[in-house]
């Protein structure tokens, strides 16, 4: 059995609908042992309507779902597998299969876990940075197009592990906007 998550196009508006039939035939014959779990990859966003704010959802990937599929080794057994998920209506093909009933390859574990963090499944490691910067702080530019100007802090953007840096370039002030492993303390 090769187990992994795969996806599968959709017809666009469809999504919904594809996603309760496959949770309604994930413990029903073929698939029973086969589709471990089915995701709608979805994320929050905010409206504000008459000066409200409203939360809302919207599809990460329309026209795509993710599912978690045990694939048996057996052709015969995979056909029928195949077939039973093709057979809902409003699913085209899996992804990387290359069309027909051939076998498709799995997400990579990167792949897998992007779209999880994207959908807030999973906390994201890379996260928030603390700052040790602070406004009015000397910075040397360590990397990039600007590397070995010196400039003075502005501002720090926590919530984008960003700063914002003012460097003299051709005499003039200019407002560069770095990450924090981009500069270095001075001093």
């Amino acid at each position: 059995m090769a187990r992994g998550w795969y996806v599968i196009q959709v017809n666009t508006g469809f999504e919904k609908k594809v996603y309760r039939d496959l949770e309604a035939k994930k413990n029903q014959d073929v698939l029973r042992n086969v589709l471990l779990n089915v995701k709608l990859p979805e994320e929050d966003y905010v409206v504000e309507r008459k000066g409200k704010k409203i939360e809302k959802k919207r599809l990460l990937y329309p026209g795509y779902i993710l599912v978690e599929l045990d694939i048996p080794e057996d052709e015969v057994e995979w056909k029928e597998v195949y077939t039973a998920i093709r057979s809902i209506n409003g699913v085209n093909m899996f992804l990387s299969s290359g069309g027909g009933n051939k076998r498709p390859k799995p997400l990579s574990y990167d792949e897998v876990k992007q779209i999880f963090e994207q959908t807030g499944e999973i906390k994201s490691l890379s996260g928030k940075l603390e700052s040790v910067y602070s406004v009015g702080d000397r910075v040397k530019v360590m990397e990039g197009a600007f590397a070995g100007f010196e400039g003075e802090v502005l501002e720090v953007i926590n919530d984008k592990n960003m700063l914002a840096v003012s460097v003299e370039i051709f005499g003039r002030l200019v407002r560069l906007e770095l990450e924090y492993t981009q500069v270095q303390k001075i001093g």
